[in-house]
């Protein structure tokens, strides 16, 4: 029952209610959502419009979408579901019933306003999983330079000849392309017979060389060596030749790798193991997946897929696979196109060429397994041509054919190669065979002294057969059979070799071969590595096919990347002749920084060879010479503005310190790597600072480049600012510099300026008291922290600009100074 007293307060509250709307504020009640669409309150034709969340297959899609309910069915426009290949029979529709679906299952959450959408994996989007890294290479660099590596060998010999000779390498870089020259300078010292024709200099190659790495394509100008096919040879050319260099992307992979695909119906975690190693893990969404271009090792292998959802539920799939690289990618293509003289006499002559010529190779991956080629060549009245296919069977190996037509003069002949391969994990297997019938000539036949003369036809036929097995504790196995005949020439040999790990750093190897019509030669061989002393120790006995035998004893250790000394000690007895003959070398070695520098001897019955070894490297960079003791490829002079003593990194290895004059070569670079370099700032003075520790560059072959870690000085000022009264400013005033930075004053009023270059007017903003300027003091010589002080701080009017930054040096000469450590 309503009492009077309740009646009262009743209509007091609705009265309240409307009191409040009508002034604009929204009552208690109102202010609360309304409760969630009821679908069992929507009856008939009755519909109501919904906002909801969308969640595909357990995983939301970060999207609100508008639902039309109508009675119990649920319709949504078919634009909103646009990332869901739905069956064609409703694809056409604007609008659609989510109940038609009939392989999709529908919920609507009406508490957390969402829509629950289970659909077959086949009708989500195909996620490729690609190798994780960078679609761009890094550009490759080079800076103006030149280096010089030369190698200074001297011999004398107490019964054979002795002489010296320098060689040397000498390159120019950072100008368009690299510039390269080799060459030889040689003195018989004992003046025997023949020395003054093989003394003097011999020029070997000079190249000039432009790479553009966009196209993955190389210049060479001068002497160049084609590039073959495996079934063509090489030749030398003094002229043109313009091929792909894929080297110049280390990054890329030309051959097709394996793709493992699957399908999930929840968001999962996928890993994928290659022969029980993991290689990859990601976490994907619903739907159906592929793993692509995932760099593994080549020949047969399995993969395995493991899957894992949130609810712990895990699946394993297994893919058996075969990669090689002897195939190029479907669509990618390799050529090498070369024109000029043929070199003749290489190493004899400085300038010796012959005849012009030509030379064409093209590979082109046609499919994923198979790569055809195609290869010709021309010279005066040589024309040859060659067709081959490289294919991989199923997963059984690759097999590669080729053939081959020349025509030169009045000889006509043919070429025919055949190769197979299979590569697994515990075992490979490999067969070759070439023939060359009469009469077939290409350019590496035109330089040859009995060509014209008609002493052999060029009729040959090469063939060979090897196998290796991985027994697994029992060691590892190896087999070779190699045949090559000739016209006047004959060979065939076959060896064998069997090694075995006995314990921690001890191997047994045992090698046996055999011509036919002689008799067996082996080697049995004991090493140990020494991790205590360093080196390695072995001891072996070598039995020669007549049956002599000998005995070795030996310890070798190289000399430290990073400098030091190594050595190669030996002894050798043998019983040739029914006499017992000792033989003994000894080498020792120093590598220093600048030089690496090597003598010894060899002696063995009554002959004594006794040997010296110089070599070294000179680079011209930023108008500086630099020393090294080997520069085979890049290198990077690292810079740090005049700094010396300055630690340097290279892959997180220390390399050494700057000179005085801020420079440190680092000869180990690889070309077309980018590699990371870094330096050590924990040694510079408080005054000193840089934005950059830490560099990754890459540089093009051959070259060198200057990378400049630059630093900047920073002339540090701890100064004490007081008002006009002389009290110090309160702790916290806020000081402002003129770019915009803040620093903070302290107790007494000190305030520290690290970043100033030249004597500074500031603005502090007083609690209380508005705004005041001072100027900070600097003295640009110093090496420590500038302790000046006290400095007044002025103040500023409403309106007043704040006085010029730079005040007169005699005001500053004025003011008590000192410096301190820090």
């Amino acid at each position: 029952m309503i009492t009077a007293h309740t009646a009262f307060w009743l209509r007091s509250g609705v009265t309240l209610s409307i009191a409040a709307c009508a002034a604009g504020v929204t009552p208690l009640a109102a202010q609360s959502l309304p409760p969630p669409p009821d679908a069992a309150a929507v009856t008939g034709q009755r519909s109501a419009q919904l906002y909801l969340e969308l969640i595909v297959n357990q995983r939301t899609t970060g999207r609100v979408i508008a639902v039309r309910q109508q009675g119990e069915a649920l319709w949504v426009r078919r634009d909103s579901l646009s990332e869901i290949a739905l069956p064609t029979a409703v694809t056409d529709a604007a609008e659609i019933d989510l109940a038609a679906l009939a392989e999709a299952q529908t919920r609507y959450d009406a508490v957390h306003q969402r829509l629950y959408l289970d659909v077959p994996s086949a009708w989500l989007p195909p996620q490729m999983l690609d190798a994780r890294r960078d679609t761009e290479a890094p550009r490759a660099v080079s800076t103006p330079g030149a280096l010089i590596n030369y190698d200074l060998y001297t011999s004398h010999a107490e019964r054979g000849t002795s002489y010296t000779s320098l060689w040397h390498e000498l390159r120019a870089f950072g100008i368009g392309g690299s510039f390269s020259t080799t060459g030889r300078v040689r003195y018989r010292l004992d003046g025997g017979p023949g020395a003054e024709e093989n003394d003097g200099y011999v020029r070997y190659d000079t190249t000039w060389r432009h790479f553009d790495q966009a196209a993955l394509r190389t210049w060479e100008f001068g002497d160049v060596i084609t590039r073959p096919l495996s079934w063509t040879r090489a030749v030398r050319l003094g002229g043109v030749q313009l091929s792909r260099n894929f080297a110049i992307r280390p990054d890329l992979i030309t051959y097709p790798l394996p793709q493992f695909a699957g399908s999930t119906q929840v968001p999962t975690t996928v890993d994928l193991l290659v022969d029980g190693t993991r290689v990859d893990r990601r976490d994907i969404a619903p739907g159906p997946y592929t793993f692509a271009d995932i760099p593994i090792l080549t020949g047969a292998g399995e993969a395995t897929l493991v899957t894992r959802d949130a609810s712990g539920q895990q699946v394993v799939t297994t893919l058996p696979f075969y990669v090689t690289n002897e195939l190029l990618k479907s669509g990618l293509s390799s050529y090498s196109v070369g024109a000029g003289a043929l070199r003749e006499d290489y190493a004899q002559r400085n300038f010796a060429y012959g005849a012009a010529a030509g030379d064409l190779s093209w590979r082109y991956g046609v499919s994923d397994w198979l790569t055809l080629g195609t290869h010709a060549e021309a010279a005066e009245d040589l024309w040859l041509g060659g067709l081959g296919a490289t294919t991989r069977l199923w997963r059984l190996g690759v097999l590669e054919l080729a053939a081959q037509r020349s025509h030169y003069q009045a000889w006509r002949g043919s070429a025919w190669s055949s190769g197979y391969e299979y590569r697994a994990a515990a075992y490979s297997f490999g067969v070759r065979w070439e023939e060359r019938g009469a009469g077939f000539v290409d350019l590496s036949r035109l330089s040859l002294a009995d060509f014209d003369s008609g002493m052999n036809d060029g009729a040959e036929r090469r063939a060979q057969v090897t196998a290796s097995a991985s027994l697994g504790e029992m060691g590892s196995v190896a087999a070779g059979y190699f045949d090559i005949q000739g016209d006047d020439y004959d060979s065939r040999l076959l060896n064998l070799s069997w090694q075995r790990s006995l314990w921690t750093g001890v191997q047994l190897a045992l090698t046996a071969s055999r011509e036919p019509g002689e008799d067996w030669a082996g080697l049995a061989q004991l090493t140990f590595s020494l991790p205590g002393v360093g080196g390695v120790a072995s001891i072996g006995s070598y039995r020669e096919a007549t049956g002599e035998t000998s005995q070795q004893l030996r310890y070798a250790r190289a000399a430290p990347l990073v400098g030091g000394w190594g050595w190669d000690v030996g002894l050798e007895r043998g019983d040739g002749s029914g006499n017992d003959d000792l033989g003994s070398q000894a080498e020792v070695e120093y590598r220093h920084r600048v030089v690496t520098a090597s003598a010894g001897y060899y002696q063995y019955d009554d002959d004594t060879l006794y040997y010296g070894d110089f070599a070294g490297s000179v680079a011209l960079m930023d108008n500086h010479l630099f020393a090294a003791n080997e520069v085979r490829d890049a290198f990077v002079v690292v810079s740090t503005d005049g700094q010396g003593d300055i630690p340097v990194q290279y892959e997180n290895q220390r390399v050494g310190v700057t000179d005085d004059d801020g420079y440190l070569l680092v000869p180990w670079g690889s070309a077309w790597y980018p590699g990371k370099y870094a330096i050590n700032t924990l040694s510079l003075p408080p005054t000193i600072a840089t934005s950059r520790v830490e560099q990754h560059v890459s540089v093009t072959s051959g070259s060198g480049y200057l990378l400049d870690f630059p630093l900047e000085r920073h002339v540090a000022t701890n100064a004490k600012l007081v008002g006009l009264d002389g009290e110090a400013l309160p702790v916290g005033t806020a000081v402002v510099l003129p770019d915009g930075n803040t620093t903070v004053v302290g107790w007494d009023g000190m305030a520290y300026f690290d970043t100033l270059t030249g004597e500074t007017t500031v603005e502090a903003r007083l609690p209380q008291s508005g705004r005041c300027a001072a100027t900070i003091p600097v003295d640009l010589e110093a090496e420590t922290i500038l302790q000046a002080g006290p400095v007044v701080c002025r103040p500023l009017t409403t309106g007043e600009r704040r006085p010029a930054q730079r005040v007169d040096r005699g005001w500053f000469d004025q003011l008590p100074q000192r410096q301190v450590t820090p």
